[in-house]
Formats: C-alpha cells, sequence, structure tokens
C-alpha cells in the first residue's frame, strides 16, 4: 500500500492491530474481535495514554489526584479505562464459556 510512493506514514495503528492479533492468538486461542472494535480498542488505549501524560504534567492532579476524576479529562479516562475493561472482560468470558462447553479443546492445547 504504501511502497514505492517514498511518503511517510504512521505505523501505530497496524502494529498495534497486529499486538491485539497476537495476543487474542496466544493468550485467548484466537478470540475473536470485528475489525471496528480492534479499532475503538486501539484508540482507547492510545487515548489512556494521552491522557495520562496530561495528569502527569499538571502539578494539581499530583497533588490531589482526586480532582482529576472530577475534571472532563478524568471523567473520559474513567469512561475509556471502563470500555477497554469491558472488551477484555468479554473475550475472557466467552474463552472461558468455550472451555466449559469443551473441555477437550483445553487437553488438545496440552499435547
Amino acid at each position: 500500500k504504501y511502497a514505492g510512493r517514498g511518503d511517510s506514514f504512521e505505523t501505530f495503528q497496524q502494529a498495534s492491530h497486529c499486538t491485539i492479533e497476537v495476543i487474542l492468538q496466544c493468550a485467548f486461542s484466537g478470540g475473536e474481535m470485528s475489525e471496528q472494535k480492534k479499532n475503538e480498542y486501539v484508540a482507547a488505549v492510545k487515548r489512556i495514554g494521552i491522557l495520562q501524560v496530561e495528569k502527569v504534567f499538571n502539578p494539581l492532579y499530583m497533588l490531589f489526584p482526586s480532582i482529576y476524576y472530577l475534571s472532563p479529562g478524568g471523567r473520559e479516562a474513567l469512561r475509556t479505562c471502563d470500555f477497554v475493561h469491558e472488551t477484555a472482560d468479554a473475550i475472557i468470558k466467552r474463552r472461558r464459556q468455550e472451555l466449559e462447553s469443551d473441555p477437550e479443546i483445553l487437553a488438545e492445547k496440552k499435547r
């Protein structure tokens, strides 16, 4: 897609998708995630990082951390963390149900 054009491009999105694929394959034996959900998840993780940097560079939030969660950025951080955790929990729950319904899957993995 980018070969031979001589343009610069951002690889964060592609590397993030690759990382999620590897984690899903290794930890959850290929738990499926739609492209849209992957994009939302990657964007949420990236946004959490940005919000944390903003928090660290604000001396008021460092002195009084509870104030941060009352600010718009703090509320966004909480919502975004909730989304990331809910997504991970859903994948884990789905995988657990698969293993409970067919325990031979786990036995095959151990061989």
